[in-house]
């Protein structure tokens, strides 16, 4: 049997896609045999790391066709936002088994199956549930933290595996006026591009600040930290997952959807969208949450209880049921 994934990753459209295919399929590769397809770079150099994965042009309509018709799948699994339509009427006539994963487009006719965990509200699902499914390295659940600290010390800002918009450096310049003694780790991921102004937010900061780039077991970093200023995809998830209280500084103005519905459930506090995220008002927002304890707290067991780290074992189970 044969699953082929359709994800994409670049520092535009983050690294979200990447990891939680590659995730998935960890779960799946010892049932089944499994294909990427990949239209950028930088996610074809992750996934033929573990998997068989073929790079395709995206103009290139004709080798795109050739190689479905090659691989003839028994399961297409599409993690994307969205798909063009071409793509989807040539994987149908090859097999008409899809399973989509927070597919926002709204052609879905010919999708039979469909999970959301980012997107309850406006991406495709064929379940009655939201967050169940949310796929995260399995590491996470075992990195629960257990007892939160009442002084906040150590601080960790993630914005993801691009940050397209450069917020790091904004948000490591805002600490210089916040009137706490607290230590900052910076986490920048693959495709991050803006190292010029991160060096002069560091070089210039009043804090003591450690940086790190692309690193490989971040559910063991995360359990370490206090607070985090994080954007709203998936990271925001494996946050919540290891209960370390958020304020959110969304990366794309689509990431506010899952922000929010975080905050409604509990864990995480929306700031909204990056652009719009004053300095004055991120001081106000990181010493208002320094003070509250009993906020951090409630954040804390709200996330673990809203993520608890098993969906990707159900995402598991959803997929052998379809193929039979």
């Amino acid at each position: 049997m044969i699953i082929l994934f359709l994800a994409d990753g670049s520092s535009k459209i983050g690294m979200g896609h990447v990891y939680r295919s590659i995730n998935l399929a960890n779960e799946l590769k010892n049932d089944y045999e499994i294909i990427f397809i990949t239209r950028e770079k930088i996610s074809f150099k992750f996934f033929k790391k573990y998997f068989k994965c073929f790079f395709i042009d995206r103009k290139d309509i004709t080798k795109e066709k050739k190689i479905l018709e090659k691989i003839k799948p028994d399961l297409v699994i599409i993690d994307k936002l969205k798909e063009r339509n071409i793509t989807i009427n040539n994987i149908n006539r090859i097999c008409s088994n899809i399973l989509s994963i927070d597919y926002t487009k709204n052609n879905t006719q010919k999708i039979k199956h469909g999970i959301t965990m980012l997107y309850p509200y406006s991406a495709f699902s064929s379940q009655n549930t939201t967050l169940k499914y949310t796929i995260i390295d399995k590491k996470f659940r075992k990195n629960k933290i257990s007892n939160l600290r009442k002084t906040v010390k150590k601080i960790i800002i993630l914005q993801g595996g691009s940050d397209t918009y450069c917020f790091t450096p904004n948000i490591v310049k805002s600490f210089n006026s916040v009137p706490f003694d607290v230590q900052l780790t910076v986490i920048t991921g693959p495709s991050f591009n803006c190292w010029k102004q991160l060096n002069d937010s560091i070089n210039n900061s009043t804090k003591k600040i450690r940086a790190l780039h692309n690193v490989k077991n971040m559910s063991g970093i995360l359990k370490n930290y206090d607070l985090a200023i994080t954007a709203g995809g998936m990271t925001l998830l494996e946050l919540a997952c290891v209960g370390i209280p958020s304020l959110i500084i969304c990366g794309e103005r689509f990431e506010i959807e899952t922000a929010k519905l975080l905050e409604k459930y509990g864990f995480g506090k929306n700031l909204g969208f990056g652009k719009n995220v004053s300095t004055k008002k991120l001081n106000s927002e990181i010493s208002a949450i320094i003070n509250d304890f009993n906020t951090r707290k409630s954040m804390k067991l709200c996330g673990q209880k809203l993520i608890d780290g098993n969906g990707v074992f159900r995402a598991k189970k959803l997929v052998q049921s379809l193929i039979i």
